[in-house]
């Protein structure tokens, strides 16, 4: 899956005043009425032929559901299509959507309350990873069924750490210590050009305000629900990143990055010594240089404790569907653990049932390979997740300018940029 977040505007649609039927069911008197679902899916290659071979498995076991799945890529235009739909009453019964952008659609009318479907089966939130099921939720109530989610580690190549002297087995666990092991890491040629990088903070999944936030430990959301992006933890991990990039030259960063082509990771090329990512680049990992000898850790904190966060797909039920019990039926069973364990082993993403959480890496239950999945087991009942916010894709999209501001920058003032978005999204909430 793509991991970068989409922002779409949907206040430009005017869906509330577009959207009719409320998601009633459209039921007939015939006891062998076969009701025919809608579905859109956003997974392409193996992981969406596993998508149709659930779904075939569900129409084989369900004689009055039938589902019929149409693929849509993930994508903006895949959003602008489902938003079109909806606006236009001819949504999808059932749809897979990014957990970034669940709020902002429950926020505008775009998806059908599923809170009192899940009361009536018995789904709670105990059942799930604490923040993936927040996620999925608006004001209290659930708009989406969690499907899959991720987490984000540090990788390190133990065979460069070993030439450069460091112990192969001993990643860092500190940001002090991160600062070291860089240093000793990356290589510079006779003009001075970086051959070789110890780390890049915003590369792959060091690109967003989340991952170093949270590894300075800032909590840039209060208890009313504002954000404080530029609390004072906040606004040091964006320092840091800043003096990161005058340390190295921000010129000669940015010019390494570019020298490695675009069709291959620079970790997987060997030229980039750590990096954070997710267990999702491991498929592409093991392509790109199956001999690469890797290791994953916690994303390195301040105190040393490690973090990670975690986003996800989910499968919600656009406002105006002719068939919500039907589609929830259908959610409820791809949830199950054993369609789950099936889906997971094939896309290499991780179930957001806690009950197969605890049991990762164990035999019978691997996904990734033992050491990931044990790691993940240990992360996710833990993990973040981003601000459950009606604004959170352009929220996003505003934190990645700011990032690539500040690094690129040297006279940006962290503190007021940080300020600035606060400002501008605290005062949507007014």
């Amino acid at each position: 899956m793509n991991k970068k977040a989409i922002s779409v505007p949907l206040c430009t649609v005017g869906l509330l005043s577009l959207i009719s039927g409320c998601g009633s069911e459209q039921t007939s008197s015939s006891a062998n009425h076969v009701i025919q679902l809608t579905a859109w899916y956003v997974e392409g290659s193996a992981t969406g032929d596993e998508t149709l071979k659930l779904v075939k498995e569900f129409n084989e076991t369900h004689k009055n559901i039938h589902v019929n799945a149409t693929y849509v890529a993930s994508n903006g235009q895949n959003a602008q299509k489902l938003i079109a739909a909806i606006a236009g009453g001819n949504p999808p019964d059932v749809a897979e959507v990014d957990s970034l952008t669940i709020p902002e659609y429950a926020s505008k009318g775009a998806l059908v309350d599923l809170a009192p479907y899940a009361k009536a089966d018995g789904v709670k939130k105990s059942q799930y990873i604490p923040a993936v099921w927040d996620s999925n939720s608006y004001n209290g109530d659930l708009y989406a069924m969690p499907w899959y989610t991720d987490v984000r580690f540090l990788f390190w190549n133990k065979t460069l750490f070993q030439k450069a002297g460091l112990n192969p087995n001993d990643p860092p666990k500190t940001i002090a210590q991160l600062d070291k092991d860089a240093a000793k890491l990356t290589k510079v040629n006779q003009q001075g050009n970086i051959t070789q990088a110890g780390f890049v903070p915003w590369e792959s999944q060091g690109a967003s305000y989340y991952t170093w936030a949270w590894a300075f430990g800032a909590n840039f959301v209060n208890k009313s629900g504002k954000l404080n992006l530029a609390c004072p933890k906040g606004v040091q991990s964006f320092v840091w990143q800043q003096q990161f990039a005058k340390k190295y030259g921000i010129s000669r960063l940015n010019a390494f990055v570019s020298s490695v082509p675009q069709s291959i990771d620079p970790f997987n090329a060997g030229k980039l010594a750590m990096e954070i990512n997710g267990e999702f680049a491991i498929a592409t990992l093991r392509q790109q240089a199956p001999n690469l000898k890797y290791g994953v850790e916690p994303i390195p904190t301040v105190d040393g404790k490690g973090t990670t966060w975690s986003g996800g797909i989910s499968w919600a039920v656009p406002t105006g569907s002719k068939h919500p019990k039907a589609a929830f039926e259908f959610m409820k069973w791809l949830n199950q653990p054993k369609q789950e364990m099936e889906f997971n082993k094939v896309s290499t993403e991780y179930p957001p049932l806690i009950s197969m959480v605890k049991n990762l890496g164990k035999p019978g239950d691997i996904i990734v390979n033992q050491t990931v999945d044990k790691l993940a087991a240990k992360l996710l009942p833990e993990t973040h997740t981003r601000p459950v916010t009606p604004f959170g894709g352009e929220l996003w999209d505003d934190l990645l300018q700011a990032q690539s501001n500040v690094t690129n920058d040297q006279s940006a003032n962290p503190k007021s940029v940080l300020e600035a978005i606060d400002n501008k999204f605290n005062a949507q909430q007014q």
